[in-house]
């Protein structure tokens, strides 16, 4: 979920830097002069769709799977002192959503271009261990409205979980402690 908060932070600041007189120029709380929406899946009481051009960006599937044998990744060879690790396939994708079909091309490959430009510099902000691969289907009409229009954009990228023991309550995965209470 944070790479996906980071993505819609980043998509704002990419489209707010276009000239004043872009059709997708961002405008932050200036709804009449904003030229392209963003939102989230997670926000119910969006009334955005069908009236401007909209991208609503979410988390994708995760899975892992073992690197070896107890999931342990990394050891140090001189002292034996291994490191619980594992890795995170993940994704995160856009839904490009617009009155035309048009539109919605022209907006998909703004935001896959930038994604193309971005995919070295995610691993250096966010813990992104690799960019796999990013996508972009072709515009369709949109499920909900026949008359609009969509196209998928999605950013496929692993990154690795590490998780060591700091004390007997305290276990830190990815920089963020966890308390365990033990009973």
């Amino acid at each position: 979920m944070h790479v996906a908060q980071a993505f819609i932070a980043l998509q704002r600041q990419c489209f707010s830097d276009l000239p004043e007189e872009h059709p997708f120029r961002f405008v932050p709380d200036d709804f009449e002069r904003t030229g392209v929406l963003f939102d989230t899946s997670y926000n119910k009481d969006s009334e955005a769709v069908g009236k401007k051009p909209l991208i609503v960006v979410t988390r994708g599937a995760q899975s892992t799977s073992p690197i070896m044998y107890r999931d342990i990744g990394s050891m140090d060879p001189r002292t034996g002192h291994s490191f619980n690790s594992g890795i995170v396939a993940s994704s995160v994708m856009a839904h490009i959503i617009g009155r035309s079909r048009g539109e919605v091309d022209l907006l998909g490959q703004h935001v896959f271009g930038f994604c193309m430009m971005s995919r070295i510099a995610l691993p250096k902000l966010l813990g992104v261990h690799m960019v796999e691969s990013i996508a972009l289907t072709e515009p369709v009409r949109f499920e909900q409205d026949d008359a609009m229009y969509a196209t998928l954009l999605t950013v496929s990228y692993s990154m690795q979980f590490i998780w060591t023991r700091l004390n007997s309550e305290t276990r830190s995965l990815t920089g963020v402690a966890i308390h365990f209470q033990e009973t």
